[in-house]
């Protein structure tokens, strides 16, 4: 795959344009492995159904993944393991073949879901990441047996609001960041602006992060529901996981991605670069409340 290197004199637009397409191309094959894992893991469970493995001569269909498929152990039987769980949990089934939910989250989720809870735990993963997924489901699976049947009887958002609290306090809450130590208490509103010392007007920053939104140009925002969100120096907004396929309407971009993923140069057709240098690009989620020029 060819990926010209912009010149001297390349507008910085260009640049930005480069990066972005590279970012959507990125995202777009990962949703694809992601729905094409699914189709994987279906045929699995019928290979498992069907006995298939005893036409080799082995034990279980996880030792014939181990050998056939180049497998560790240990993943060939999570890959046994999730097929069959998915069998009986249909709404993460759907959100996986899809390529909204990764393999990273669908394997967490399936060692807690039930019926009863499931439509909350896609709605939570579908809306964090894959690491603080993990990290509910590892919460969930350490409660006392007695309190979670218990917990299953009650509707399926107290479920994951029980949680909240720990959410706000795990670490930065800069998307994507996993650092749970060494954070500061940083004032959304600073302090010299009449910003209180309150939870409402707090969260906390990594001393990375935080030097970002002090010194970096990073801004954090407050959208339409009452929620924050980070912004970039350009205006852009942060997801506060990774992209889903409708964050963004890339008026012509995708044009450029989509030849990046099928291999073929990433540098635009003369008729299409000239649309680029007055192109809008709009966030439209609501979430995601900016837009921006890529050139003026």
């Amino acid at each position: 795959m060819a990926i010209l290197a912009p010149t001297s004199d390349s507008h910085p637009s260009d640049r930005h344009l480069a990066i972005d397409a590279l970012d959507k191309a990125i995202v777009t094959l990962s949703a694809r492995i992601n729905a094409s894992t699914y189709e994987l893991l279906v045929l699995i469970r019928e290979f498992d159904e069907r006995a298939g493995w005893l036409k080799w001569g082995l034990e279980s269909c996880s030792q014939w993944l181990h050998w056939r498929c180049d497998l560790s152990q240990c993943a060939a039987r999570e890959k046994v393991r999730v097929a069959h769980a998915l069998k009986a949990l249909p709404e993460i089934a759907v959100a996986f073949s899809e390529g909204r939910l990764s393999y990273s989250k669908v394997r967490a989720l399936t060692r807690v879901a039930t019926p009863l809870n499931e439509d909350a735990l896609v709605r939570f993963a579908l809306s964090t990441t894959a690491t603080r997924v993990e990290e509910r489901c590892h919460q969930m699976r350490n409660t006392q047996p007695g309190a979670l049947a218990a917990a299953n009887q009650v509707h399926a958002r107290r479920e994951v609001r029980a949680f909240r609290d720990v959410e706000r306090d795990r670490g930065c809450s800069f998307p994507g960041c996993a650092h749970t130590r060494y954070v500061d208490a940083h004032h959304i509103r600073h302090w010299a602006d009449g910003g209180e010392t309150s939870m409402e007007n707090t969260m906390l920053l990594c001393g990375a992060h935080h030097r970002l939104v002090h010194e970096g140009g990073y801004e954090i925002r407050k959208d339409h529901s009452g929620g924050w969100y980070f912004r970039r120096p350009d205006g852009r907004a942060i997801p506060r996981c990774g992209y889903q396929t409708d964050d963004m309407v890339d008026d012509g971009i995708d044009d450029v991605a989509d030849a990046i993923v099928r291999g073929a140069s990433a540098e635009a057709p003369e008729d299409l670069r000239g649309y680029f240098e007055s192109l809008e690009v709009r966030e439209a989620a609501p979430v995601y409340l900016a837009e921006y020029l890529i050139a003026s």
